[in-house]
């Protein structure tokens, strides 16, 4: 009998130990974050929650990261055009969106077309976007949750109503291409024809020889006299940094952080550092392979995603009537460059320096942001005037394009004009 207690005593205890193993693995799991399935489930249990799968085993959720600076609708009835200061581009793309994002889901293979064939096109019943860089068919396709596999990229989109239903045509740096799609041109039609005429046409439809050697698609907008004054503030001080740099996982607080011969404000971690210059210049610089700044992945759609959360918690919000969009991404050799672009009152904002922010990948890694941060304000009262759209066009050589943008060189006040 004393034999036999014994060894349930032993059994009991091996059962507490075993006990107490499982509840320090599963405090190591709470604390860590480490995702171990097993173990993270049971801890979720026991806490009284369903189990939820790790985030990497999630698909990736893409934000648009860009809007179309033109869209252009064209009907028997003639032309009606957003763009610019008007500021209902958004408003319109979330209303005729969903047209370019079920041509984008059931488009079939891509042909290679003469832009003589996309401008046939747009003189038809068709629906025009012009976005402010060269956009990743597939990205864009997931910024509107469809899907395309056609591997090109482009600035401008077209979708023409037909007999046969909607073609979608692209133009790009890859060329012009077209492709078939399974959606029916019913729909489109109906939306296009509810936009009456407002004056507005692309430089083919004109028929005024002022207009004949620009690109045939370009706006032409008569009612052009003026834009918006603009003012550029650098929002930079001290508290701005700071919460920029805890918002990458840098301490601020630290013996880490301290300010350069130059007066540079430096936040440095291990292998990385975060460097803002007097200009409201701001590199993050990473030399480590771990994962604290990496993408969900390399491809473009990860990239562009990882760069558009970075800027926006390093922004915080204090961008002023301006908006950051993805304008570029170049792939070469595993390295993948990526960049971001102001955009104020639907116009791109030029900087002397390039793009506002151009970010560096190795793979899925992210080894260099710069960011040269800026807060624009429009003014509600000031105008500044423009050529009008003649006299601007006779001052553009062989195929240029009428388009408006600001300039930021580097002055409280921003000068604004026509693009050369």
């Amino acid at each position: 009998m004393k034999r036999r207690t014994k060894e349930i005593c032993k059994t009991l205890m091996i059962l507490l130990l075993l006990g107490s193993v499982a509840l320090l693995s599963l405090t190591a799991v709470s604390f860590s974050g480490a995702e171990i399935p097993v173990l993270t489930a049971l801890a979720s249990r026991l806490r009284g929650g369903a189990y939820q799968p790790p985030v990497k085993a999630q698909e990736l959720a893409l934000t648009d990261a860009a809007v179309p600076l033109l869209i252009t609708v064209r009907t028997e009835a003639g032309r009606t055009s957003f763009w610019g200061a008007q500021g209902e581009q958004k408003g319109v793309y979330e209303t005729l969106g969903g047209y370019l994002a079920e041509a984008l889901d059931t488009a079939g293979e891509p042909a290679a077309v003469k832009a003589s064939v996309l401008e046939a096109a747009a003189m038809g019943d068709s629906l025009l976007f012009r976005f402010p860089g060269e956009l990743p068919l597939p990205v864009l396709a997931a910024w509107m949750d469809a899907s395309c596999g056609a591997e090109l990229t482009a600035s401008l989109f077209l979708l023409e109503a037909g007999e046969n239903g909607v073609r979608l045509l692209v133009n790009g740096q890859d060329g012009c291409y077209a492709m078939d799609t399974r959606a029916a041109a019913g729909p489109l039609l109906r939306a296009l024809r509810s936009y009456p005429d407002d004056g507005t046409r692309l430089a083919a439809e004109t028929g005024d020889a002022v207009y004949d050697h620009l690109d045939p698609l370009t706006l032409v907008d008569p009612s052009t006299r003026s834009m918006a004054a603009a003012h550029s503030v650098n929002p930079c001080d001290e508290t701005f940094l700071t919460a920029a740099a805890e918002s990458l996982g840098f301490n601020p607080y630290g013996d880490a952080s301290y300010r350069d011969a130059a007066g540079n404000l430096v936040f440095t971690e291990a292998d990385c550092s975060l460097r803002a210059d007097a200009d409201g210049v701001v590199v993050l610089r990473n030399q480590s392979q771990s994962g604290r700044f990496r993408a969900a992945g390399s491809d473009d759609g990860a990239c562009i995603e990882y760069i558009r959360a970075l800027l926006e918690g390093m922004s915080a919000g204090k961008l002023g009537d301006a908006s950051l969009q993805f304008t570029a991404i170049r792939n070469e050799d595993g390295q993948t460059a990526v960049e971001f672009t102001y955009v104020l009152a639907g116009l791109p904002v030029v900087q002397n320096s390039g793009a506002a922010a151009v970010a560096q990948f190795n793979g899925a890694v992210l080894t260099e942001l710069r960011f040269r941060i800026r807060a624009y304000t429009l003014s509600q009262t000031e105008k500044i005037a423009l050529l009008p759209p003649a006299q601007a066009a006779a001052v553009l050589e062989q195929g240029g394009s009428l388009r408006l943008s600001y300039a930021d060189r580097g002055e409280e006040r921003l000068s604004a004009g026509w693009l050369r």
